[in-house]
């Protein structure tokens, strides 16, 4: 079958009215920062890529791994065999499914002293990682810096999704004021992961990205809501300006950016698809 010319990679996407020609291009000039490439964060790079988004900084330090392989779908048995860094097998092989397509892997974890040089610059983060430490600076950067981050995790057989925008809806810490005790979440260590779950769950993420990219609106509650109810939390209330305080892990410079114009129930959403109607 002979190569389909340049003109023809995104035609589909093109045609469907929520997209359209000029939505393509507003997703080709779209970035992201992908924090954990592993089941969850190797699919949603990979879809978005094959997507056509422009830019994505792939941030991991982990290392592939033969128990990887089931679930993770940027790598094979060579990665697990050479015990290549995740971001660079990422990186490697996003530049062969799209080549126009500027993907980075930066091997490293994301911390409270590099959060802001990293992630500066993007449109959004998507938040793939792994503990609950990297998830909370993951929302709080965000919110320091005015970008969309979106949540995405699975564990065992269920899937959560979680969009939050700055001024517009809650952010973690409005769940999750404190880290948990170590050892007391299940994780896919512990409690094991149905191997085709992440990519349901990367797929709702990225069409998200697709969703701010475009102009369209995002879930924001209109999909099926979690048993999550909580207040909101101290550090994400406007008057944490007035206790010259902020919590320890904001970056440098950081300041409460989580607004309290947001009246509603503090939602989660759980994998379920709707229609792209604004």
């Amino acid at each position: 079958m002979a190569k389909a010319p340049p003109s023809d990679l995104h035609s589909r996407s093109v045609l469907f009215p929520g997209i359209g020609a000029a939505g393509q291009e507003k997703i080709a000039r779209f970035s992201f920062a992908m924090v954990g490439v592993g089941a969850v964060g190797a699919a949603a790079a990979e879809i978005a890529a094959r997507a056509g988004v422009g830019r994505i900084t792939l941030i991991d330090r982990d290392v592939v791994e033969e128990s990887n392989l089931s679930r993770q779908l940027l790598f094979d048995a060579a990665d697990a065999e050479n015990v290549v860094p995740k971001a660079t097998a990422a990186e490697a092989r996003l530049r062969r499914i799209a080549p126009g397509v500027a993907a980075r892997g930066i091997v490293t974890d994301l911390t409270v002293e590099n959060a802001r040089e990293l992630l500066t610059g993007h449109d959004a983060i998507v938040d793939g990682s792994d503990n609950f430490e990297t998830r909370l600076l993951v929302s709080d950067a965000a919110r320091s810096l005015g970008l969309t981050s979106i949540y995405a995790a699975c564990v065992g057989q269920e899937g959560l999704l979680a969009v939050s925008v700055p001024g517009r809806t809650p952010c973690l810490r409005c769940y999750l004021e404190t880290l948990p005790p170590a050892g007391s979440a299940p994780t896919c260590d512990t409690a094991g992961i149905v191997p085709t779950l992440p990519p349901l769950v990367a797929s709702l993420a990225v069409t998200e990205l697709l969703r701010i990219a475009t102009g369209a609106s995002t879930f924001l509650g209109r999909s099926r809501r979690s048993s999550l109810t909580p207040p909101f939390a101290p550090s994400c209330d406007r008057s944490i300006a007035s206790r010259g305080s902020c919590t320890p892990s904001r970056p440098s410079g950081a300041h409460p950016t989580c607004s309290t114009i947001w009246r509603g129930t503090p939602t989660a959403w759980r994998s379920r698809t709707t229609d792209w109607s604004t």
